[in-house]
């Protein structure tokens, strides 16, 4: 009797982060990030231990939902500086 094996290979499906990564000056002390159409705070990092500064963020920030994101110095020596319009990197992060 000829017996026919089904060979089924689950894969899981690939999960995509958002990854925002921002490259900040020597006197920058704080990141902050907002959500543009609802000024939700996204991130508060502080102290800023790496240059250019990484986090990653669920995948919504890096299809459709776009941020406002700024560096902020502490001191008030220098002025601070927003971008608008941000949208993260889509990685996989398997990789």
């Amino acid at each position: 009797m000829t017996k026919i094996l089904n060979t089924v290979v689950l894969t899981e499906p690939v999960r995509y982060v958002g990854l925002l990564v921002v490259d900040t000056d020597q006197y920058a002390n704080r990141i902050v990030a907002y959500e543009h159409d609802d000024p939700t705070i996204i991130i508060i990092n502080s102290p800023l231990l790496s240059n250019p500064y990484k986090t990653v963020l669920p995948v919504k920030y890096a299809t459709t939902a776009k941020m406002f994101v700024g560096i902020l110095d502490d001191d008030g020596e220098y002025d601070c500086k927003f971008t608008d319009g941000v949208l993260a990197q889509l990685v996989n992060p398997a990789l």
